[in-house]
């Protein structure tokens, strides 16, 4: 069976790589993120453009945050062709608060793009800074649900529309670590009782082709640190696909207490993304990111999983 879905995704890949490259266009040479002259949203303060990366700032009810966008490599035809709501792009996007705390992460491929953007965690792993963090989560989360509500309201540049949707995706999770009873198989009250500081892990995942289970699965997560029953940090892994919220569904979630500090990006299998012995795809890179949670060490991103013989066909399971 492994063999056969090998051979049809070999296929897929030969077909139809060269779809989406026909498809694409140049980007517009502008720096306004605006299609056309329009009133930003109460609570937008700004909304500008650095070649194609984005930097809002939106504040609402006293709270004040910041996004960023980078934009990497497309989304090849063939990757397309088996994950068709897969983004145009590769899409890393971050929310920080004012003392530049990142509080939601989401990398649309091999980490995040720019690699800054893992050096501001280091100065709040101190072991009080998190607790302190803790305290304005709730606000600190609302306040970024309220700006992308507010970015719905507003009409990109076309060029600039997988930026776009790439923010409007994040809702349902932020929304989701909002409502802290729903988010995970463990209440966040639970987890409170047990522990001050407790790391979670979803796995999501969706079919490929709309083919049931047949071909397999495309598989993300989503890492949260939970503090005092807050969710106080998001990482979210689209693994090379769709992101997890948007059209993918939640297989199974798993929350491991007596924590100390802040989850760690999400690791990335190393070898190369494809469907021949050696490479990886989106589910060795879930199997990892989940290995890292549950066990709190890092997984082997060269061997095992991330470059055997096998091809892991369906999202992993929580154990």
């Amino acid at each position: 069976m492994k063999k056969f879905a090998r051979i049809i995704l070999c296929i897929s890949v030969l077909l139809f790589t060269i779809i989406l490259q026909s498809a694409t266009t140049s980007a517009e040479i502008s720096d306004n993120v605006l299609l056309k002259e329009q009133p930003y949203p109460p609570g937008l303060q700004e909304l500008t453009l650095n070649g194609q990366s984005i930097f809002g700032v939106f504040e609402f009810d006293g709270t004040r945050v910041f996004l960023e966008t980078r934009r990497g490599e497309m989304i090849s035809g063939a990757r397309r062709i088996m994950d068709p709501t897969a983004p145009l792009f590769e899409i890393d996007l971050r929310i920080s608060d004012e003392n530049g705390f990142p509080f939601f992460i989401q990398t649309g491929g091999h980490g995040p793009i720019d690699e800054d953007w893992i050096s501001p965690l280091e100065p709040f792993q101190d072991e009080n800074i998190i607790v302190e963090q803790e305290a304005s989560a709730d606000n600190l989360l609302n306040c970024a649900a309220k700006m992308i509500e507010a970015l719905s309201r507003i009409e990109f540049r076309s060029d600039l529309i997988p930026e776009h949707r790439a923010a409007m995706n994040i809702l349902p999770i932020i929304k989701s670590a909002m409502s802290a009873d729903e988010s995970s198989d463990e209440s966040y009250e639970d987890v409170q009782s047990s522990s001050s500081l407790a790391h979670s892990i979803e796995i999501w995942r969706k079919n490929f082709l709309f083919t049931g289970n047949i071909l397999g699965d495309h598989s993300g997560t989503i890492a949260k640190t939970i503090v005092n029953g807050s969710a106080c940090q998001i990482w979210s892994a689209c693994n090379h696909g769709t992101c997890p919220g948007s059209g993918m569904a939640k297989k199974c979630s798993k929350t491991f207490t007596n924590r100390t500090g802040f989850c760690q990006p999400p690791p990335m299998c190393s070898s190369a993304y494809g469907f021949l012995p050696g490479q990886h795809i989106c589910n060795d890179d879930s199997y990892i990111q989940y290995y890292r949670i549950r066990n709190n060490a890092n997984p082997n991103i060269n061997g095992g999983t991330c470059s055997d013989n096998g091809l892991r066909q369906y999202a992993p399971d929580c154990w």
